[in-house]
């Protein structure tokens, strides 16, 4: 056939030369001319094309030898072998070189296109299997804490805390200076006591202007830097609100008293009898009520000729409440806050809220004056029912529209979330109606002072005793009372009553913060507890607290007078930072009148270490405790992060319980309140704990990864331990032990499954 016939090889002429091109390529395969590894050679491409006909080169030269290589090539080509070891390439398979049609026709072969599927069916089952197991960790995984739940609430007393600027009293760049050290410590979350402008008759408490910063703490620039830096570091603030009240010099009050407008029905004013022996009270007030630091709760003015009534000093006029334009400006100064970047608010004294609005029944006694055994406080000699909860369900409505209004409208975002907690004295089954009804969240918490009062609305726990028994009394009283789906919340201390070591055994104070940090919920610290702060010892005459009484007879020491009752000079005293004069609190050298240089003194404990700067650097250091016990409530500990909590053992000597979580290693954390070293035998105890474990910490922190035996744990007097068990270990399983009354979570229950992933789904 001539080069230029056009000739174009039919589909049969293609497929009988595919057919002849693989025959001959196995014939080469079973040949003994196969070179090593299964190769095979080929000639080199030719000079130009092939005639189809005769086989001869066109536009080559006739005759000559093509160049051989290793592969194979169809058509009358003659193949030689060559030296394997030169020819074959390296890293080629049994089917390098292979053309095109080979490949596909060994492509169609039934082992490769059963393999092929084979692979697809795994690849697609594989890929839907994770999207599966993805789908069902996330729907099965509980919901994380979120963040007023995963925190510790860390209290600041401003005038106490640092003092920047060398006048003896605490400020906001002070606690900024200090911002390095709370993150160190684990503190995510800060509540201030008031910052806000006022003549500071109740030092703070008295305000005078809601939505600005007094001027003696700095400004609000300084404020909002404070903030600001707060928030880079992952913290939180919280601010006081006072509703109750304001200070007598609030623009308020003025335009009230003087009956401009709205303002007239700004606070609670009554027609009264003129004060005849100038002690500003009328003779005789509208009701016998009386006030929190007075004889009574009427005032007269003489501008307005009137009475207003004041539950606390007559310097902090009641606010009226149901006043909805009061409640309108309320709302407004949480929501100037709020747009400020704040966090969430502690609201005071909120039970005072709203009294008998006749303003004519008198208060009955309290049955403690019959019996002759009342309290020292003589707010206690009479039954507040016409002042304190009052109402409670319009309290309550108040305090919602609060969270509707304003608060929800800012928690946009969980970690935008703003949170609400409300100081009352109550028992446990009065106090928990704040967390809301009908499903509504109220406050996230109301302020829970178990601890603190026991079963008072004020004051400390009654002769400073304190048992395993009575700590079990205490702790139970409330967590039997917490409502389904509701967050509990601990406090050890605050800025209205005296320290640990003042109002239990010193020796017990260690062992009281651990208990308070391991114990389910959110607890709250006051400033210096973390280094075993005690009080100071105010002399008559020289206080600053208006609450402390000037009667010179009174003695500061007795447990039992007023003095100590009320006074709150005693756990007000500036933070103690360093072995330097003032504690490092203060750089200010000039004494005042009462011949101090801070605004109250300093504890002179400071110079025996307790102070932050020597306890930083000792690891036996009440400091290095607080920290650890912070450390573990992370979710590297999830038992107690979000685990059960189950009683174990409770006498005159011991409290002791779990924290524990399915699958995850469980810590029994037991303290000894006896007078004497103890040894208890947990495995006799029969609730389902191990015979050994390991101290994670110690109160002492000297037996910190010490190996123990459960059934001979021996423990110091007011030595606390947490020790960690092995996962497996499940108390709140146990036959004997039922939830409600020996154990109880308040997260949602979750178990950690065999791949490590904390989970809700349980087969049992």
């Amino acid at each position: 056939m001539s080069e230029n016939s056009g000739y174009v090889p039919s589909e049969d002429d293609r497929d009988s030369r595919v057919e002849a091109t693989v025959n001959e390529y196995q014939s080469i395969r079973s040949s003994d001319a196969m070179p090593p590894r299964g190769g095979f050679l080929y000639s080199s491409p030719l000079p130009g094309p092939v005639d189809p006909v005769d086989g001869s080169l066109k536009d080559g030269k006739a005759g000559e030898t093509p160049e051989v290589g290793y592969g194979f090539s169809a058509g009358p080509t003659k193949f030689e072998i060559a030296d394997p070891e030169s020819a074959i390439p390296k890293n080629t398979g049994p089917y390098a070189g292979m053309p095109k049609e080979v490949l596909l026709q060994y492509s169609e072969q039934p082992l490769w296109v059963g393999l092929r599927w084979f692979f697809l069916t795994i690849f697609i089952v594989a890929g839907l299997g994770l999207i599966g197991w993805t789908v069902f960790v996330i729907m099965t995984s509980p919901s994380c804490l979120p963040w007023w739940q995963d925190t510790v609430i860390y209290q600041i007393y401003p005038r106490s805390f640092k003092d920047s600027d060398g006048d003896g009293i605490g400020d906001i760049k002070g606690i900024h200076e200090k911002l390095g050290y709370l993150d160190d410590l684990g503190v995510k979350t800060v509540w201030l006591s008031p910052i806000f402008p006022s003549p500071m008759r109740d030092f703070g408490y008295d305000v005078s202007d809601y939505t600005g910063i007094w001027e003696t703490f700095g400004t609000l620039d300084d404020f909002q830097q404070l903030l600001d830096a707060m928030h880079e570091r992952g913290m939180k603030l919280i601010l006081d609100f006072v509703p109750n009240h304001t200070s007598d010099k609030h623009e308020w009050f003025n335009k009230s008293r003087a009956g401009e407008g709205p303002y007239t029905d700004y606070y609670v004013w009554q027609n009264c009898n003129n004060d005849n022996d100038g002690d500003g009270i009328p003779d005789p007030p509208p009701t016998n009520w009386r006030s929190v630091f007075t004889e009574s709760m009427w005032q007269r003015d003489e501008t307005k000729g009137q009475c207003y009534l004041h539950q606390f000093l007559p310097e902090q006029p009641d606010l009226n409440m149901r006043s909805p334009d009061v409640q309108r400006e309320q709302t407004n100064v949480i929501r100037t806050w709020l747009s400020r970047g704040v966090d969430g608010f502690r609201v005071d004294a909120i039970a005072h809220g709203l009294e008998e609005d006749s303003y004519s029944l008198d208060a009955p006694d309290a049955p403690c004056v019959a019996q002759g055994n009342c309290p020292p406080d003589p707010y206690f000699t009479q039954l507040h029912n016409y002042t304190f909860e009052y109402e409670p369900e319009t309290l309550h409505d108040i305090i919602q529209g609060w969270r509707d209004d304003v608060l929800t409208e800012y928690s946009n975002e969980p970690e935008k979330y703003r949170f609400m907690v409300t100081e009352v004295y109550l028992p446990p089954q009065g106090l928990t109606r704040y967390y809301g009804k009908d499903g509504k969240v109220e406050a996230d918490f109301p302020f829970n002072f178990q601890l603190i009062s026991g079963e008072s609305k004020y004051g400390n726990l009654p002769g400073r005793e304190l048992t395993g028994a009575k700590t079990h009394q205490l702790v139970d009283s409330w967590l039997k009372e917490v409502p389904a789906r509701r967050w509990p919340n601990w406090v050890l201390g605050n800025h209205d009553n005296h320290r640990l070591p003042n109002r239990f055994n010193p020796e017990y104070s260690r062992a009281m913060v651990m208990m308070l940090l391991m114990l389910p919920g959110t607890p709250t610290t006051y400033y210096g507890e973390e280094i075993g702060m005690s009080d100071i010892t105010p002399e008559v005459g020289k206080t600053q607290d208006p609450f402390c009484p000037d009667d010179p007879t009174e003695d500061p020491m007795d447990l039992e007078g007023q003095f100590f009752a009320t006074c709150r000079d005693y756990e007000r005293a500036p933070m103690q930072w360093s072995s330097e004069p003032n504690a490092g609190f203060s750089a200010n050298n000039e004494t005042d009148s009462h011949g101090w240089t801070t605004w109250l003194p300093v504890n002179s404990d400071y110079q025996q270490g307790v102070n932050v700067e020597e306890q930083q650097s000792a690891t036996d250091s009440a400091l290095s405790m607080y920290k650890a016990l912070i450390g573990m409530r992370g979710l590297n500990h999830l038992a107690i992060h979000r685990g059960w909590f189950c009683y174990v053992l409770y006498n005159t000597n011991t409290f002791a319980f779990v924290r524990e979580l399915e699958g995850a290693p469980g810590y029994l954390i037991t303290m000894n309140l006896g007078n004497q070293p103890l040894t208890d035998d947990y495995f006799a105890l029969d609730v389902g704990l191990p015979l050994e474990g390991t101290v994670s910490v110690s109160t002492g922190m000297n037996r910190n990864g010490d190996r123990v035996q459960l059934n001979k744990l021996q423990l110091d007097v007011g030595e606390g331990l947490v020790v960690e068990y092995a996962a497996g270990y499940n108390v709140h399983k146990h036959a004997g032990m039922e939830e409600g009354r020996d154990c109880y979570i308040f997260s949602e229950k979750a178990y950690v499954n065999f791949m490590g992933i904390l989970s809700t789904f349980r087969v049992e």
